[in-house]
């Protein structure tokens, strides 16, 4: 047996010793071809390997480049001071996730950046938190940028996914683009999504090296995603060091680019594959992309001067979101029909007068006393089943914000059948309906919200509207139903008798407010609180001091019929000193109407008529300083017009 030992042992040392001594594989780092263009009938393009160790570089000599599958003869020269132009934009978080000692990294690793980038690369600053601001186009003057770095201040939100569209569009379109993005992968009000900032990096063609530093809203998968889609990588920052090693990395990517410069060869048009490989060290670098080539490509310029020529990646554009379905149009268009809907489904129960809900809940039980079943009363009495979550909804906010009260007795006194949450979810359904008409029309976000408000405000003033002219309306038919009152008490009828008859004989709204106190009487409640309650709901002072005089006849006694009398009396004199008053006031309320409306009259006309002429006011500073000015005095001037012509009886 110890032989066979030995043997065995002596086989599995020689497998190892084979297995040990075997050589080592290279790994395959994937670069970029970055700032392709034609010249004359050579392709140029920069190499460009963002992956490899800190103290690799790029071997010229072993650059294979081959074009349409032809091995062609190419050259190889560092990128600095190339012709194909080199940007970078940083695109720096700010948000209140960065304050403190955030903040104080980022400037230092932008710093750093700025001083170990190429002197040929010029470098923009974009900064963002709830909206993103240019703070420094692309230029090589260092001081401009680092200037505008140690400014930075941290406040408000993130929007990530608004920002990456416009450091894209600072980048431009052609040459060399890289984009830095230094962010924790947060965003809060971005109206985008993380989807389209991703598709606008793949359809812009830029690289896209992300550092993404730690804080408590970091979402590494939106980090990882944009460095995909801008063949980039990402590198993770826990802190100030970490950080300005991370932007070190991303210059050292720039210094150790080259530029290639291959023939194209005879014969080979269309669409086009370039292929390069070069060793790095141990690694081996690939890059590689697919060019649209005219089929004679030839020199261009003037006295022998070649001119470049961008290359287009074929399939870019198609990577892009049409413009349709960029556009809000399809989103509002379906949620305007569907809030339409959700509306006619609320309103159409909710909306039925008194009389037919009355009827139709009378019609639920038959001749006999029997009662149908309850699944048909109840959906005889309740708004569809569809509408429901959406009332719960706005039921919980109308409590939460403490809404009800104050809803619920405008309502009233507009008699609107709603409740204070219907009555929210229908006011919401025209602010969605008006903004989703605005965008089928083309009107643009502005325009289409400021729709919206104005339907907010809209719909507000038309339960205020409705309910001044039910109170005015209240309020002129009071002297006779209490001149009615003290009639019927004359003749021996008690004081609900004599309520009862004003709510038989007269016209709304006394009718159903006599009526509703009426009923409240009847339910327990003391006739005169139950008239404090009316004249509370109707806002009537008028009726509170004949309620008040009620109260004082019937604890000291005498005659309610007289004192009703001289307090009809009384209401009817301050009836006319008011009629009085308002048609002497009418000239000064006319007045203050024409010199209110005039200017926003003439503003209209001439916007429609000559707007070259007016739109200086709204696009020159000198234009906003007069607007601003015009609008504060005449705020100013209808508060005193207002004072002057109001006169309180």
């Amino acid at each position: 047996m110890r032989p066979l030992r030995l043997v065995v042992g002596l086989c599995l040392s020689l497998a190892l010793a084979a297995f040990g001594a075997a050589p080592a594989v290279a790994d395959e780092v994937s670069g970029s071809l970055d700032g392709l263009q034609l010249r004359g009938d050579r392709i140029e393009a920069l190499l460009t390997a963002g992956t490899l160790p800190q103290d690799a570089s790029i071997d010229p000599g072993s650059l294979e480049v081959r074009v349409g599958g032809h091995v062609v003869d190419a050259t190889v020269e560092p990128a600095g001071g190339g012709s194909v132009q080199r940007r970078v934009v940083l695109l720096v978080d700010i948000s209140g996730s960065m304050e403190g000692t955030g903040i104080e990294a980022a400037r230092t690793a932008a710093a750093a950046f700025l001083e170990a980038a190429p002197a040929d690369v010029e470098v923009g600053l974009v900064a963002f938190n709830d909206t993103a601001e240019v703070l420094a186009e692309p230029t090589r003057d260092r001081d401009v940028v680092l200037a505008q770095v140690d400014s930075l201040q941290p406040s408000r939100e993130t929007a990530l996914y608004d920002a990456v569209p416009v450091a894209l569009d600072v980048l431009g379109d052609t040459g060399d683009r890289t984009l830095v993005v230094l962010s924790d992968g947060g965003d809060t009000v971005s109206l985008g999504t993380k989807e389209t900032a991703v598709a606008a990096v793949a359809a812009s063609g830029v690289r896209a090296d992300v550092v993404g530093f730690r804080t408590d809203e970091s979402q590494d998968d939106v980090l990882a995603d944009l460095a995909a889609a801008g063949r980039g990588r990402v590198t993770q920052a826990g802190d100030a060091d970490a950080l300005a090693a991370a932007f070190a990395s991303a210059a050292r990517t720039l210094n150790r680019q080259l530029r290639v410069s291959a023939p194209v060869p005879d014969g080979v048009g269309g669409d086009v594959e370039v292929v390069v490989t070069a060793a790095a060290g141990e690694d081996t670098v690939t890059a590689s992309s697919t060019v649209a080539l005219p089929d004679d490509p030839v020199l261009a310029g003037d006295g022998g001067q070649e001119a470049a020529t961008p290359l287009l990646v074929p399939g870019t554009q198609t990577a892009t979101i049409p413009a349709w379905l960029a556009s809000p149009l399809p989103i509002a268009v379906a949620v305007g029909l569907f809030v339409l809907i959700i509306s006619l489904l609320i309103a159409s129960p909710l909306l039925e007068s008194s009389g037919k809900r009355r009827t139709r809940q009378l019609e639920l039980y038959s001749m006999r006393g029997r009662r149908v079943r309850a699944r048909d009363a109840l959906q005889s009495a309740s708004p569809n089943a569809a509408a429901q979550p959406f009332l719960h909804a706005a039921e919980s906010f109308v409590q939460w914000r403490g809404l009800a009260t104050g809803w619920a007795l405008k309502l009233d006194r507009a008699d609107m059948s709603l409740r204070p949450h219907e009555w929210l979810v229908l006011r919401c359904a025209a602010v969605l309906v008006a903004v989703a008409v605005s965008a089928v029309v083309g009107a643009g976000w502005f325009w289409a919200l400021l729709w919206g408000v104005l339907a907010w405000v809209a719909t507000g003033l038309y339960v205020r509207i409705r309910g001044e002219r039910r109170v005015a309306q209240f309020a002129s038919q009071l002297p006779d139903a209490l001149n009615l009152v003290a009639s019927s008490i004359s003749t021996g009828f008690s004081l609900p008798q004599a309520l009862d008859a004003v709510a038989r004989d007269t016209h709304d709204p006394m009718r159903v407010e006599m009526g509703r106190a009426l009923a409240e009487a009847r339910l327990g409640m003391d006739v005169e609180d139950a008239l404090e309650r009316t004249a509370y709901r109707m806002n009537n002072e008028d009726l509170r001091w004949a309620v008040l005089a009620i109260r004082v006849q019937r604890q000291v006694g005498g005659n309610l019929a007289e004192t009703l009398r001289t307090t009809v009396a009384t209401l009817r004199e301050r009836s006319a000193l008011r009629r009085q008053v308002k048609a002497l006031s009418a000239e000064g309320k006319l007045s203050a109407y024409i010199l209110i409306g005039l200017p926003i009259a003439v503003a209209l006309w001439l916007w429609v008529s000559n707007r070259e002429y007016i739109g200086l006011l709204f696009t020159d500073v000198l234009g906003w300083i007069m607007v601003s000015v015009a609008l504060v005095g005449m705020v100013i001037g209808s508060w005193w017009m207002s004072k002057v012509v109001k006169v309180e009886v």
